[in-house]
């Protein structure tokens, strides 16, 4: 994936990947301070990614931009399509853009799962059927943001933003 500074002072970078037919599969551990992302034109997730009051985006298309607000997350938006056949490292077909059957934990922060699809029919846009935690810290809310484009989107995990205190959610 190739990376451009697009604007230094608006704090935005570009990503285009060097267009492939692979996914990427966290199949391990991620253990971020800040900002967790995988994009690729499919996304799997089977393991633990966790971002404490930080930002994990699970994304496929064909490009984005990551903007570093200054409220301390990161936003993303998805710029391209993926309209190919995706595999796996292995040869296989992989029928969904984003699945998750793992623990995507963002506390305090901010999880996106996010797809755009074109031409190819996939069985679905987004997949989820782990766990999404984004739950209040200290009267942070957590946030959860899932969308697709060009297919299905199936929600069968649990997705937990919940608080402990009045005025959390």
């Amino acid at each position: 994936m190739n990376s451009g500074l697009q604007s230094v002072k608006s704090k935005r970078i570009w990503f285009v990947p060097d267009f492939s037919v692979w996914g990427v599969t966290n199949e391990g551990e991620i253990w971020a301070s800040g900002y967790a992302g995988l994009l690729a034109p499919a996304v799997v997730n089977t393991g633990t990614i966790s971002a404490r009051l930080g930002s994990i985006a699970l994304a496929s298309g064909t490009a984005a931009s990551l903007d570093f607000a200054g409220d301390g997350l990161i936003n993303f938006t998805l710029t391209g399509e993926s309209a190919r056949s995706v595999e796996d490292i292995y040869g296989n077909v992989l029928g969904d853009r984003v699945k998750n059957t793992g623990l995507l934990q963002a506390n305090g922060g901010t999880v996106t799962l996010t797809a755009k699809s074109a031409g190819e029919a996939v069985q679905h846009v987004i997949n989820h059927e782990g766990i999404i935690e984004a739950k209040s810290i200290v009267n942070i809310n957590g946030r959860v943001f899932l969308g697709g484009e060009g297919g299905s989107v199936n929600l069968s995990g649990t997705v937990d933003v919940s608080g402990d205190d009045a005025g959390e959610s």
